[in-house]
């Protein structure tokens, strides 16, 4: 096991940062809660291992869509997650998908299509890649998998940014998520899933997890 770090005086962060106390305490307040940290009497700060964070804390999601470096363990576990739910939610989209959720489905795709072939506008299109992921949880009219869908957000967000850095076309991207687009018009269950997986599959290796 890994040895934990100590982390700065209360004191000394607020004379790094030039805040006040209350702001330095109420900040490792949040931190403790999102399980980064550990305070103990006596012992001071520890930074917690990466296995008990809350990584589904909102305020957790929220920090994470500033992250520009992602651990590699951390890529790999929001991408392991991703890779066994979304075939599932895309697979129930394409059971409950109604007329507005496929418009929605419908602007993000073209929002994607016309964003792809300008490396300058590759954040516009991450943003339409993120609103299509999110349309598809939208679309499964299940509560927890739509809350899931919006807690994950940043981490899908995060995971595309790093992806489309890795790669110079995203003609094979468009083509995979166009796929899941029709599967889930067709009402296609089966369809949808295997095409999310193949969407996933194609993040695995711009993300450098596969070769």
């Amino acid at each position: 096991m890994a040895a934990r770090r100590c982390f700065p005086r209360e004191l000394d962060i607020g004379k790094h940062f030039a805040v006040s106390r209350n702001q330095v305490r109420n900040a490792l307040t949040s931190l403790t809660a999102a399980g980064l940290l550990e305070r103990t009497a006596g012992r001071g700060t520890l930074v917690r291992e990466m296995g008990d964070w809350h990584l589904l804390d909102p305020l957790m999601s929220e920090w994470m869509t500033g992250l520009v470096n992602l651990d590699p363990q951390l890529v790999r576990a929001i991408y392991a997650f991703r890779f066994s739910a979304e075939p599932v939610v895309a697979g129930l989209a394409a059971q409950a998908a109604q007329a507005e959720d496929i418009e929605r489905l419908e602007s993000a795709f073209a929002g994607m299509e016309s964003s792809a072939g300008s490396v300058d506008a590759r954040a516009e299109h991450a943003e339409y890649d993120v609103a299509f992921h999110d349309a598809t949880y939208r679309a499964s009219h299940n509560l927890v998998w739509r809350q899931m869908g919006h807690l994950l957000r940043p981490s899908i967000m995060a995971l595309i940014h790093r992806s489309q850095h890795r790669t110079d076309t995203l003609d094979d991207s468009l083509t995979r998520h166009r796929q899941v687009l029709d599967a889930i018009r067709n009402r296609d269950a089966s369809g949808a899933e295997s095409a999310a997986r193949e969407v996933l599959r194609r993040t695995a290796i711009d993300l450098g997890i596969v070769n």
